[in-house]
């Protein structure tokens, strides 16, 4: 029997089959250059456009192709484009940098070049993906919580901001109503000023040197304060000339709360271990200006706190 030629049809479809192979090898030829251990598609410009030309047309198949249509049939239409997604740049896909698109989406492009470049025998070897979005981004998470808590700045940052947040949050009901002692004004620091390095400091915020009073010493502390009809009212606590160890300032009409920590590792200050043999890291101090008196409340390290 003598062989029957294919039809126009039938060598249609083998013509159009060919070049559905053809433009399918090609892709895989460049996404291997762009993403494969030797990538060197940075270097050729004319194959990285021929890339991102194949990949936008294999990204526009599902929606706007018919079967039979071949991607050089997609590349070469005259009608509009499909504009493609806007590449990430090749150097951080094939170094595998954190957020990449290969690390995020298991259906991208990137991860299919990526798979056919890797062995089989690793392919087999690997268990399908089932990550859901959540896992996915746990895993996000994760990878930018453990580079942070390499940083040692950041530990640095996290253990000041764990300090403020505790004693935010338990300092206030450490203290009781009534105080543990009540300063009056010293008539024998009646005219004695602050020191040039505290008036200076105080000036920037706006409080009148002129204005500060001295207080009864606490503990070997001096304390200084200003009267109620200052512009800002202030109340300081120091161990020595040059050494503040609490300050508050705010406006007219409030009264200012100042609190001194004894931290692990610093000398308790003044003669407060003297006065409260008990009184070491954790101990802490609140100066508060009340009318014309200062009011101290202390809290020992070791003392037993109900915290309401």
């Amino acid at each position: 029997m003598t062989p029957q030629a294919p039809s126009g049809n039938d060598a249609e479809l083998d013509e159009r089959d060919a070049d559905l192979t053809r433009g399918d090898a090609e892709l895989r030829q460049l996404r291997l250059r762009a993403y494969g251990p030797d990538a060197d598609i940075e270097s050729d410009p004319a194959a990285l456009a021929r890339l991102r030309e194949l990949e936008g047309v294999r990204r526009a198949v599902p929606a706007a192709s018919s079967p039979g249509t071949t991607l050089a049939e997609m590349a070469g239409s005259s009608g509009p484009p499909v504009p493609p997604r806007p590449p990430l740049p090749v150097s951080s896909l094939v170094a595998g940098e954190p957020g990449s698109l290969a690390a995020t989406d298991p259906n991208s492009d990137v991860a299919a070049a990526a798979s056919a470049a890797a062995p089989a025998s690793a392919q087999a070897a690997e268990p399908p993906a089932t990550d859901t979005p959540t896992t996915t981004s746990g895993r996000s998470w994760a990878r930018r919580l453990g580079r942070w808590s390499r940083s040692p700045r950041a530990i640095a940052v996290a253990a000041v901001a764990l300090v403020v947040v505790l004693a935010l949050a338990i300092v206030p009901g450490l203290f009781t109503d009534r105080p543990d002692a009540s300063l009056r004004v010293d008539p024998g620091y009646a005219d004695e000023q602050l020191s040039t390095e505290y008036r200076l400091f105080l000036r920037q915020i706006g409080a009148d040197m002129d204005d500060f009073m001295r207080f009864e010493d606490f503990a070997g502390l001096q304390v200084w304060g200003t009267p109620t009809d200052a512009p800002v009212r202030c109340v300081l606590v120091s161990d020595g000339p040059q050494d503040v160890r609490a300050l508050s300032c705010i406006p007219r009409g409030l009264d200012p709360v100042a609190d001194m920590m004894v931290y692990p590792g610093s000398p308790v200050p003044g003669d407060l271990e003297e006065r409260y043999p008990d009184a070491g890291a954790g101990t802490a101090v609140r100066f508060t200006l009340s009318g014309d008196s200062v009011e101290v409340r202390v809290v020992l390290a070791d003392s037993e706190l109900e915290l309401s």
